[in-house]
């Protein structure tokens, strides 16, 4: 539940997720219940996803991606190839994808049908759409 955190003229100075036993615990006689009682935040761990499935997201685009010789699809590969997971809320994620939109890339190849520029809203897709099990570089959470 949500807990507004008071000061000692009984103003709120911080808002924190916790029961009425923690709030008491730590704060005792200075919290009470917020007004409005939000959900608490995802685990940020729900946007880790292995490397093969942040690819998978890219649909054909993967493919070409991965046979170009492109300096933009270069770089997101090498950049993506050495990590144990893609934190799909990282900014540095998102501005890999802002270059390959920015250079035009990957190249739409025939052998890869619908593969092509990368755009602003294959990059929303790719970077918002909620997570699987299958996924996450952590299994078994809760979200």
């Amino acid at each position: 539940m949500r807990i507004e955190i008071l000061n000692e003229q009984g103003e709120v100075i911080n808002e924190i997720d916790a029961d009425e036993a923690f709030a008491e615990t730590q704060h005792p006689g200075a919290w009470r219940l917020a007004e409005v009682q939000g959900t608490p935040a995802d685990d940020p761990r729900l946007w880790w996803v292995d490397v093969g499935p942040f690819y998978d997201r890219f649909g054909p685009d993967a493919l070409a991606i991965a046979a170009s010789d492109h300096g933009a699809c270069k770089a997101v590969q090498t950049l993506t190839g050495v990590r144990k997971y893609i934190d799909l809320k990282d900014l540095r994620v998102a501005t890999m994808i802002d270059m390959l939109i920015a250079t035009a890339q990957p190249a739409a190849q025939p052998w890869a049908p619908g593969s092509g520029p990368m755009t602003p809203e294959k990059k929303a897709a790719i970077l918002t759409t909620p997570t699987t099990e299958y996924e996450r570089h952590i299994k078994g959470l809760e979200g």
